[in-house]
């Protein structure tokens, strides 16, 4: 009652009625006269103030403005609704349903690859609105605080306000958690059926996020270790036929980043144990090769262990032809050590001996690479390259290692005011030495 009458104050003891409006009222009337827009720049304000912990998800997006504002990347990314885009048990159709509908088929004007990368939180459609009311009212009471001086608040209204402000920040966090709750998961039972996305409700008593990604792991939709026998089960279905001995580990890689009816991986790392352990135990799922040629394999490895390079050469190869390959490679090696060696002239004439082997060349003292980057998917190539060819030659004691980033880009129309000053600052702050438009 004191909450809702105007003129009725309390000390918490006492109860009186006076002249003057309660301090109630004035953070109702503050509360009402709070613009929406301020109100939804508040609310994504604090709803990108939410941890997310890298052991939950590799990436996270709040409330995206467009689908060009969600990067194209093959890692999995979870990205969170705004108050806007919510979800109802068993519709199909709502607004949460259509916007991640829109995130997957687009970027930006171009289509979206990596769909299978990509997981959604949305808030639940029947409690958004009080959620956006406990912030109204949090909100007025704040400016409360903010104007005790100018309302001249005496010590007992002082009081009122910092319950009620306490209450008013308690209510706030309870609603969040019983708002967005709603996991949005793209799926697809097999190659040939549609994408559907599957709605689940979350019962959330923590972080959001980490309560979403234990889910998904229980669930089977998120991926931290996968056997190598599931991989090749998933792989022979569709994308791997009979005929084919081997499969390129990146082609591999984007497979299972882009088609929904394969499992969902966190990142490349997971993939890259998956090959190392289907390669090096006692009864090998397939072999491993850093590159295929017409007339065999460069670093064939199989039942041992084994450094993925995870580049655009490196393969896995069918058991069954990696066991063929080895039992030649084992006869040719059982025949070098039985076999009477090949006899050569010594130029008398004269039958002679096999020559000395020659001797074994010096290690390689330089190092060149050079790759060319898909500028969409720059950051997640970038990780590869730091985590796979710096960090081997970095490693090496003595080792002097030079890296430089050389960007080229053109635009028939010339390039925006914004985005050159933009630019332009940003490469000063980070130190480029030569960056410029011409």
């Amino acid at each position: 009652m004191r909450n809702e009458l105007s003129y009725l104050n309390t000390d918490e003891i006492r109860y009186w009625y006076d002249t003057h409006p309660t301090i109630h009222r004035e953070a109702r009337d503050r509360a009402r006269r709070i613009p929406d827009a301020e109100l939804h720049q508040e609310a994504l304000k604090r709803l990108r103030d939410i941890d997310c912990p890298g052991a939950a998800f590799p990436a996270y997006q709040v409330a995206p403005d467009s689908s060009a504002d969600v990067p194209d990347e093959q890692r999995v990314r979870i990205v969170l609704f705004g108050p806007q885009h919510g979800h109802r048990s068993r519709d199909d159709a709502s607004a949460a349903t259509q916007e991640a509908r829109q995130l997957l088929e687009n970027r930006g004007n171009g289509p979206r690859y990596n769909r299978n990368m990509l997981v959604f939180l949305a808030p639940d459609a029947g409690n958004v609105k009080g959620w956006l009311e406990a912030l109204r009212d949090l909100l007025a009471w704040q400016a409360i605080e903010r104007d005790t001086q100018l309302l001249n608040l005496d010590i007992n209204q002082i009081g009122q306000v910092r319950n009620a402000l306490a209450k008013a920040q308690q209510t706030l966090d309870s609603r969040l958690s019983e708002t967005w709750r709603w996991l949005l998961t793209p799926t697809q039972g097999e190659a040939s059926a549609a994408l559907e996305i599957e709605a689940q409700r979350l019962n959330v008593r923590g972080n959001v996020y980490e309560e979403a990604a234990q889910r998904l792991e229980h669930d089977g939709l998120l991926v931290r270790v996968l056997s190598p026998d599931v991989l090749l089960m998933e792989l022979e279905k569709v994308l791997w036929p009979a005929d084919r001995p081997h499969l390129g580990v990146r082609q591999l890689w984007d497979f299972l980043t882009q088609y929904c009816y394969l499992p969902r991986l966190r990142d490349y790392k997971v993939l890259a144990a998956t090959i190392r352990e289907g390669v090096s135990r006692a009864k090998p799922a397939f072999g491993y090769a850093t590159r295929a040629r017409e007339d065999g394999y460069d670093g064939f490895t199989f039942g041992d262990d084994v450094t993925v390079y995870f580049d655009s050469h490196d393969v896995i190869i069918r058991s069954e032809h990696a066991m063929e390959i080895l039992h030649k490679r084992k006869q040719k090696s059982d025949c070098e050590e039985t076999c009477e060696p090949d006899i050569v002239d010594n130029g008398n004439g004269e039958n002679g001996v096999p020559p000395p082997p020659p001797p074994p060349s010096s290690n390689k003292q330089r190092f060149y690479g050079r790759v060319q980057l898909d500028p969409l998917r720059a950051q997640s190539t970038m990780t590869l390259v730091v985590d796979e060819i710096l960090r081997h030659l970095t490693s090496q004691a003595g080792a002097d290692v030079e890296l430089e980033l050389t960007i080229r880009a053109r635009r028939s129309d010339g390039f925006e005011e914004t985005t050159m000053r933009t630019v332009s600052e940003n490469g000063n702050a980070l130190g480029f030495t030569d960056n410029s438009f011409t």
